[in-house]
């Protein structure tokens, strides 16, 4: 075995991420794509996208 497989998995970072705005968050996806917040009405938006 080499010595990365004998020291295992490092440990994992499980700090959450820092909170961003609605616009920076949109920034870093695909032109065109869609984006739901996870709210109540999230079963609503994606019925209607599918209808």
């Amino acid at each position: 075995m080499g010595v990365i497989n004998r020291s295992g998995p490092s440990a994992a970072d499980l700090t959450p991420p820092a909170p961003r705005s609605r616009t920076a968050f949109a920034a870093g996806h695909l032109p065109g794509t869609y984006g739901f917040e996870y709210s109540d009405s999230s079963v609503n938006y994606l019925g209607w996208l599918y209808a």
